[in-house]
This record gives structure tokens, sequence and C-alpha cells, in this order.
């Protein structure tokens, strides 16, 4: 049994469609094939990513699946507010289309959208703390 296996997987809620439109709003459409890597360990930043379509794995430093994440899911950890480098590396599963809404956007709309905050704040302290328990 590896780490991995003794661990709950991060959690990884829902959006809205009220909250994918937000982050339409204030973030940019695009598109990726399988096989792309979206961000990698040692990045320095990269965007929220809200997926509209496909699938994208998450893989730990030695490339260990963590979990993957579908429509209407998102990518993204607390490194994505404080400039942290990347901890995790995110691999496109199947065709993608997402929104990526960039670090300082995001910060904006987190004082704007007090459920939208709420759920991604939590989610990213809760995928850290995930994280740490697979560290240990």
């Amino acid at each position: 049994m590896t780490k991995l296996d003794s661990v709950e997987p991060p959690p990884s809620p829902l959006l809205s469609e009220s909250q994918l439109a937000t982050l339409a709003e204030h973030g940019e459409e695009r598109t990726a094939v399988v096989g792309d890597v979206l961000y990698r360990v040692g990045d320095q930043s990269y965007p929220l990513m809200a997926i509209l379509e496909g699938e994208v794995a998450i893989l730990d430093a030695a490339d260990n699946e963590i979990v993957r994440h579908g429509e209407s899911k998102f990518l993204g950890e607390m490194n994505l507010l404080t400039g942290q480098t990347v901890f995790l590396t995110a691999v496109v599963t199947r065709p993608l289309r997402y929104i990526a809404v960039d670090r300082d956007a995001l910060r904006g709309l987190l004082f704007e959208d007090g459920p939208l905050s709420d759920l991604l704040l939590s989610t990213f302290m809760a995928r850290r703390e995930a994280l740490q328990r697979v560290g240990r």
C-alpha cells in the first residue's frame, strides 16, 4: 500500500452554473488535448481552472495519481493565492475545455463573491491539508 492509498483524496466540489458563469466573466475559455500538462511541480504560477468539459489527472511529484477532476470541478490549491511554487502536476486525460482565471482576477473575485470565495478557499485549504498528510 502506498502513502496515497491510505489517504482520503482531496475534496473536489462542483461549481454551479452561476459560479461557472461568474468565472467566465473574469477569465478566458481555453482548450487542451490529452497529454497536455496544465502545470507541473515547480512552476511559479498557474490560473484557477474551472472545467467545462473533459478530465484532468492530478499527480504528485513522483507521478502518482492523486485524483481526477471532471466537468464542473476546478483545479487549484492554496499556492494559487500565496505564490508558492506548485506541488503537483495536472495532465489532461480527456479533451478539455476550461475557464482560466489568473491570480489577480481571482483575488478580486474572492472579495466580490462571498459564496464562491467560501467554496474555493475552503477547498484550497482542505486540499493543502490532504497534501500535507500524504507527505507524512
